[in-house]
C-alpha cells in the first residue's frame, strides 16, 4: 500500500485559510473528503496520515502510456458508457405527464393525416354531383352523377403518392437534421395542403381537379413526413414498459380523425342543406332535361370541408416547436450526453444527478468523436444487421395497407345495396349518406380495434398482436367473399356488415398498428427514421395499388372481378402477411431501444473482445493455413498407391482426375468448415466477455480437435 503525508499548517485554519501541501504532492481523493467531510469545524492534527485510493485502469494507463491513452480510453469507453446511463434513466422513467402531452402532439398529425385522406369518399361523392351531372345519364342511371373511374383513382393515388414521397425525404432528414428541426415543417405543409385544397377555384373542371390534385400532392408530403418523426420521437421519450402502448397512442388518433372527418362533412353537409334556398331533387331530373343545380353554395361545401382539416393542425404547431430533441438523437448521434440530460430534465422527472458530474467531465469535443458510428447507412455491414428487419417490416406494412386502405376509403362500394338510392337523393343527402357509414364503421369497429391495441401491446407483444390481425382478418375476407357469392352481398344484412367490422377491428387491433410500433424500435437512433420512412412508404404503395385496384377490380363483370372476388385477394394477402410475421418479424417487449437494434452493436465498442480472443482468432486462421498446406500431398500419396495397380498407360491419367476431384472435394469441405468455424468463434469470443473464460477455452479445444478430425489428421 502507498502513502502520501498531507501535510497541514494549523496556523492559518482559524483564519479562513486553506491547508496548504508541497507542490509535488497534490491531495488525494481521501484527503478531499476528509476535509470536506469535516467542513474545518475542528483543527486537525499537524499531520494527517492517509491512504490513495486504488489507482483506476485510466491512471495506469497515463503512467504507462501518457496523455494520448488517456483521451482514447474517455473516447472508447467513458462516453459510451455515460450515454447508455442516461438512456437507461430515460427506459426507467415513471408515465408523466409529459408522455400524454406528447401523445396528442405528435398524434395530431395522424389525426390530420386521416381526417384528409377518408373525407375523401362522400367529397367525390359531392364533386359528382357538381362537375358531372350528366355521366352515363342515357346509358346507366345507376352510375348518373358519378366521377370517372380514372379520375376518382387519381385523386385518392395522388395524396397517397404524395405520403411515399413525404416518408422517403423526411424519414432521411429527420436522422441528419434532427427530429424537432424538421417536425415543424411536415406540419406546415399539412396545413398549406389542406388550405389550398379549399382554393381550387376555376371555371374549367379539369382545372378545378388539377388544382385540387396538386395542393392534396403538396398535402400527401406533409403526412408522409409525419409517420417516420411521430413516431421516432414518441418511442424514444417513451420508457421501455410503455413504449408500445404510447406509440400505439400516438397511432390510435388515426380513427379519430377517421370519425371526425365523418361528423364534419355530416354536420356541413346538413348546414347547407338547411339555408340552401331551393334545391332540385335528382328525382325530378331523371323525367326532365333540367341539370343538377351548381350554386355557390354547393361548391363552397367540400371546400369547407378539406380546408377544416387545417384546424386541429394548426393548433399544436406552437407545441411542436417547443418540444425539445430527444434524447437519443442528442446523446446517440449528436454525442452531447449533457445537452441530453438537461433536456430530459426540461420536460421529464428523472433523477440525473447521480450522473451529472461525470457527464460534464466527459462532455468535451475530444471525447464526442466516434460513439457509436461503425457503419454508415446501406453499407454491407447494415444490411448484414438490418436487411432482415427493413425487409420485414416493410413487406408486412405493404400488406395489411393493400387491405386497409381499400375497405375503409371505399365501403360505400361494399354497402352500396344497403344505400338509399342516388335518384332520390340531392347532393347533401347522397354525400351525408356515405360519411354516415364511415362514421358508424369507425365508431363500433376502428376505435375500439385501436383501444385495444393500447392496452394489450406491452402484455401479448407485437408479433403475437401483428400475427393474429393477419389470420383472423384473412378468416373474416373469405367468410365476407362467401357471403357475398351466397347472396348476401345484394342485400347485405347485419351479418354481412359484421363481418366486415370484424376485419376493420382486427385490422387495427392487429397489423396495421404494429407494422407503425415495430420499425420505430428495431433500428439503431441514427438510421430509425429513415427505416421507418421506408417501411411506411412501403406501405402507402401497397395503400396505392389496393385503392387503386380495389376500384376497378370492385366492378361487376365482365368490367371488374366483382366484390367477392376482390375479397378473397385481399384475404389471401392476409395470409402472406401472417406468415412474413410468424418468420420473419422479431419481437421487441419490454426492450430498451438499444437492446432491440442490436447487441453487439454496443458490447463490440463498450467491451471490446479480450486478446485471448483474438489469439484464438489467429490460432484458428494459422490451423486452417497449415491444412492447406499438408493435406494434398497426403492426398497425392494415398491416390499414388491406389493408382499403382493399373497399367502405365492409364496410371497417370487416373491419378491426375482422382487429384483434382479430391482437391476439389477438399476446398470445399475446407470453406464449409472455415465458416463453420468462424462462426463458433464469434459465438466463443462472447462467452469471453461473460466471464466464462474457462468453458470458452474447453469448448474451443474440443471445436479444435473436432475440426481436425474432419481433416483425417487425427485419426483417435
Amino acid at each position: 500500500m502507498k502513502h502520501k503525508w498531507l501535510q497541514l499548517q494549523t496556523s492559518s485554519w482559524g483564519e479562513g485559510g486553506v491547508a496548504s501541501r508541497p507542490a509535488d504532492h497534490p491531495p488525494t481523493t481521501a484527503g478531499v473528503l476528509y476535509l470536506r467531510e469535516k467542513k474545518f469545524a475542528h483543527p486537525p492534527p499537524r499531520c494527517i496520515h492517509l491512504h490513495d485510493a486504488p489507482e483506476s485502469k485510466i491512471e495506469k494507463l497515463l503512467k504507462r502510456r501518457g496523455k494520448e491513452q488517456i483521451e482514447k480510453c474517455f473516447e472508447e469507453k467513458s462516453y459510451p458508457k455515460m450515454a447508455l446511463k442516461v438512456l437507461s434513466a430515460l427506459d426507467v422513467a415513471k408515465t408523466q405527464y409529459y408522455h400524454f402531452k406528447a401523445i396528442i402532439i405528435a398524434g395530431m398529425g395522424l389525426f390530420t393525416d386521416s381526417y384528409d385522406l377518408f373525407c375523401i369518399p362522400p367529397i367525390m361523392r359531392m364533386i359528382g354531383r357538381i362537375y358531372y351531372p350528366k355521366v352515363n345519364r342515357l346509358v346507366d342511371q345507376k352510375n348518373w352523377f358519378e366521377v370517372p373511374t380514372v379520375i376518382e383513382s387519381a385523386m385518392i393515388a395522388d395524396a397517397l403518392m404524395g405520403t411515399v414521397i413525404g416518408q422517403l425525404i423526411f424519414g432521411r432528414l429527420g436522422d441528419r437534421a434532427g427530429r424537432r428541426h424538421v417536425y415543424g415543417v411536415s406540419l406546415v405543409m399539412m396545413v398549406m395542403g389542406s388550405i389550398g385544397c379549399g382554393f381550387s377555384f376555376s371555371n374549367l373542371t379539369s382545372m378545378v381537379l388539377l388544382s385540387l390534385g396538386f395542393f392534396r400532392f403538396l398535402l400527401g408530403i406533409g403526412i408522409g413526413g409525419d409517420y417516420p418523426l411521430s413516431a421516432t420521437i414518441m418511442s424514444e421519450f417513451a420508457n421501455k414498459r410503455t413504449r408500445g402502448a404510447f406509440i400505439a397512442g400516438v397511432f390510435s388518433m388515426q380513427g379519430f380523425g377517421i370519425l371526425l372527418s365523418s361528423l364534419v362533412t355530416m354536420i356541413v353537409c346538413a348546414v347547407f342543406k338547411a339555408c340552401a334556398d331551393e334545391l332540385t331533387s335528382p328525382s325530378e331530373l331523371a323525367s326532365s332535361d333540367k341539370v343538377a343545380p351548381v350554386s355557390p353554395e354547393s361548391d363552397l361545401a367540400w371546400r369547407v370541408i378539406l380546408m377544416i382539416g387545417a384546424i386541429p393542425a394548426s393548433f399544436t404547431y406552437y407545441w411542436r416547436m417547443k418540444m425539445p430533441e430527444t434524447a437519443r438523437y442528442t446523446a446517440l448521434v449528436e454525442k452531447n450526453t449533457l445537452q441530453a440530460a438537461k433536456d430530459m430534465e426540461k420536460v421529464l422527472n428523472v433523477s440525473l444527478s447521480s450522473i451529472r458530474e461525470d457527464i460534464e467531465m466527459i462532455n468535451t469535443p475530444n471525447t464526442r468523436a466516434t460513439f457509436l458510428n461503425t457503419y454508415s447507412f446501406f453499407s454491407r455491414e447494415f444490411f448484414r444487421r438490418h436487411v432482415r428487419d427493413l425487409v420485414a417490416a416493410s413487406i408486412n406494412w405493404f400488406l395489411v395497407d393493400i387491405v386497409f386502405y381499400s375497405l375503409n376509403l371505399f365501403q360505400y362500394h361494399t354497402f352500396k345495396a344497403r344505400m338509399t338510392p342516388k335518384t332520390h337523393m340531392n347532393l347533401y343527402d347522397d354525400a351525408w349518406e356515405v360519411a354516415k357509414f364511415q362514421g358508424i364503421v369507425a365508431a363500433c369497429a376502428t376505435i375500439p380495434g385501436y383501444f385495444a391495441t393500447v392496452y394489450l401491446i406491452d402484455k401479448v407483444g407485437r408479433v403475437k398482436i401483428q400475427a393474429a390481425g393477419f389470420i383472423f382478418m384473412a378468416v373474416s375476407l373469405f367468410t365476407a367473399a362467401k357471403m357475398n357469392i351466397d347472396g348476401w352481398g345484394s342485400d347485405p344484412g347485419l351479418g354481412f356488415m359484421i363481418v366486415n367490422g370484424f376485419t376493420l377491428f382486427f385490422s387495427n387491433f392487429g397489423p396495421n398498428t404494429t407494422t407503425f410500433i415495430v420499425p420505430a424500435e428495431l433500428f439503431p437512433a441514427r438510421f430509425r427514421a429513415t427505416c421507418h420512412g421506408i417501411s411506411g412508404a412501403m406501405g402507402k404503395v401497397g395503400a396505392i395499388i389496393g385503392s387503386v385496384g380495389f376500384i376497378w377490380a370492385s366492378r361487376d363483370p365482365p368490367h371488374g372481378l366483382g366484390v367477392s372476388c376482390t375479397l378473397t385477394v385481399m384475404g389471401g394477402f392476409c395470409v402472406l402477411g401472417f406468415f412474413m410475421t410468424y418468420f420473419f418479424t422479431r419481437e421487441t417487449m419490454r426492450r430498451s431501444l438499444e437492446e432491440n437494434e442490436s447487441v453487439d452493436e454496443y458490447t463490440a465498442i463498450l467491451h471490446p473482445p479480450p486478446p485471448a480472443a483474438v489469439s484464438i482468432r489467429l490460432l484458428t486462421t494459422t490451423t486452417i493455413h497449415y491444412l492447406l498446406s499438408i493435406r494434398i500431398p497426403t492426398v497425392r500419396l494415398r491416390l499414388s498407391r491406389f493408382a499403382l495397380g493399373f497399367r502405365s498407360e492409364i496410371r497417370l491419367p487416373l491419378l491426375t482426375m482422382c487429384v483434382r476431384v479430391s482437391i476439389r472435394v477438399y476446398y470445399k469441405s475446407l470453406i464449409a468448415l472455415q465458416a463453420e468455424l468462424r462462426e463458433r468463434i464469434e459465438r466463443y469470443s462472447q462467452l469471453w466477455i461473460g466471464c466464462q473464460r474457462q468453458l470458452a477455452a474447453e469448448e474451443i479445444s474440443v471445436m479444435v480437435i473436432q475440426g481436425l478430425s474432419k481433416m483425417r489428421i487425427l485419426k483417435d
